[in-house]
């Protein structure tokens, strides 16, 4: 019974939270943005939306490449909040990641989930990302609040990743035709700069001790 009294308030402890980590990820990270660079991203993120926009409150003025994010275009959402908040835009397909390289400086993506090594679980199509950048030598930094890591990872679980419904690919595909939409992908933390977090810029081997710190 107690349980359930606290439940309300626990919600909306966590609720604020989270908006109040992902405004100062958004300080943080908008000092990695300097005058007149070229930024790439991946799929939609509020938190790394977060940091585009202090930066541009602070007068920076940069573009951002962002991909179209198949099957389920979740970059068209990210263009237009980047458009209306008056940011210069490019949108690519997911393929043409490596033909744009030679014109960013840094990519920054999201998380859904952070293990305690440092991997990070984001929208397929973020490995493509992470080895263009580490082909190019271009920073890559991951936005994600430190609630995200999952501590289960201590124990050897290997997180479970999402086959979703073929038809978002191919409504109606030939018969016989075997289709593969992985919702999301690990990408280990060697093709990491760092991660940013609303306790500050830590390596991804350093997280697990970040979630431990008060």
């Amino acid at each position: 019974e107690k349980a359930k009294k606290d439940l309300p308030r626990l919600i909306k402890y966590y609720i604020n939270r989270i908006k109040e980590s992902k405004e100062e990820i958004g300080r943080i990270g908008s000092g990695l943005i300097r005058n007149g660079y070229t930024i790439l991203t991946h799929c939609h993120s509020s938190t790394v939306m977060s940091i585009f926009k202090s930066a541009k409150d602070s007068g920076k003025k940069f573009k951002v490449i962002c991909t179209e994010t198949r099957p389920l275009y979740q970059g068209r959402i990210t263009a237009k909040e980047l458009l209306k908040y008056k940011i210069d835009t490019t949108m690519i397909v997911d393929s043409a990641v490596s033909n744009v390289m030679k014109d960013v400086d840094v990519a920054f993506i999201g998380s859904d989930l952070i293990t305690a090594t440092g991997d990070i679980v984001n929208k397929v199509g973020s490995m493509n990302v992470a080895l263009a950048c580490k082909r190019t030598d271009t920073p890559l930094y991951v936005a994600a609040s430190i609630l995200k890591l999952d501590t289960s990872t201590l124990f050897g679980r290997t997180p479970v990743i999402e086959q979703r419904d073929p038809r978002e690919v191919w409504p109606n595909p030939p018969r016989g035709l075997k289709i593969l939409n992985p919702a999301f992908e690990i990408v280990p933390s060697d093709l990491i700069k760092a991660i940013i977090t609303e306790k500050g810029i830590i390596r991804p081997d350093s997280v697990y001790d970040a979630f431990r710190t008060p």
